[in-house]
């Protein structure tokens, strides 16, 4: 009279345990593709990214990724919008400084050219006396008149 429980109680078991095993594994993979969908958005802003050339400082549209996100990528633009402004006023800068340098050292080349056609070693000798003085002057000067300032968060050019 045991047996006949005892079967039943394992039949049920393994009912159970069948109907559990099913349920846990549709669960499981509910849950993967709600997760591969959700972040499938983010693999494709990651790749993306990865594909921009590195010179490419222009926002993120942060319309395909979830709200959640959009504040990250808010973000990331407000950084790199910074960043950006900090380069464009190094370029402003070295482009700049490079116009006064040429200046003062074609100026020089002339008095040296000259100095050197004249041939006479006393002319020489006082071309390159003023070519040293000049050089002496000029970098007085754009010293003074070129303001370049670099802090933690920004640079910032003055003239």
């Amino acid at each position: 009279t045991n047996e006949p429980r005892i079967a039943l109680a394992h039949k049920l078991l393994a009912d159970g345990l069948f109907r559990q095993g099913l349920l846990m594994t549709a669960a499981g993979l509910l849950l993967w593709l709600a997760l591969s969908r959700s972040l499938g958005s983010l693999a494709r802003l990651r790749e993306r990214l990865i594909k921009r050339p590195s010179t490419d400082l222009s926002a993120i549209d942060p319309a395909d990724v979830q709200s959640e996100v959009r504040p990250l990528i808010d973000a990331l633009n407000l950084h790199t919008d910074r960043l950006s402004k900090v380069l464009d006023s190094r370029e402003r800068f070295i482009a700049d400084a490079s116009h006064q340098m040429r200046t003062p050292l074609a100026e020089m080349r002339a008095q040296i050219d000259y100095g050197l056609i004249h041939g006479d070693e006393a002319f020489i000798r006082s071309t390159l006396t003023d070519v040293y003085v000049g050089l002496d002057v000029d970098l007085r000067s754009n010293t003074a008149q070129v303001g370049y300032s670099c802090s933690a968060t920004s640079c910032s050019y003055e003239k």
